[in-house]
């Protein structure tokens, strides 16, 4: 690339940065009366950070809600699968010299 056309491209990406910091300017001052921005005061702040509390919150308190179904559908599984297993024992464990009514012929 020859010296004319590396300095016409830096020239170029000077003018575009001059007018992209150039037109940021003006909207400076209207960010800093943002209401999410700490220059606002007093009730709208706090009405600011308690909704942004409450928009953190619920997806939370759904992932927890679906985790605890889960833990609590594991748990009553497991405790189904416990009892038949207790259960079959009981229906084959039998007395000495005994049968089960079932098996009785």
């Amino acid at each position: 690339m020859s010296n004319w056309a590396r300095d016409w491209e830096r020239s170029a990406l000077r003018q575009a940065a001059i007018l992209a910091a150039g037109s940021m300017l003006p909207t400076a001052r209207s960010a800093a009366a943002c209401a999410m921005c700490l220059s606002s005061k007093g009730a709208q702040r706090d009405a600011y950070y308690l909704t942004t509390l409450i928009l953190l919150a619920v997806p939370l308190g759904i992932v927890g809600t679906v985790a605890f179904w889960l833990y609590r559908a594991a748990r009553a599984s497991r405790a189904d699968s416990s009892s038949r297993e207790a259960a079959a024992q009981l229906r084959h464990a039998t007395p000495c010299g005994t049968h089960p009514p079932e098996e009785r012929r």
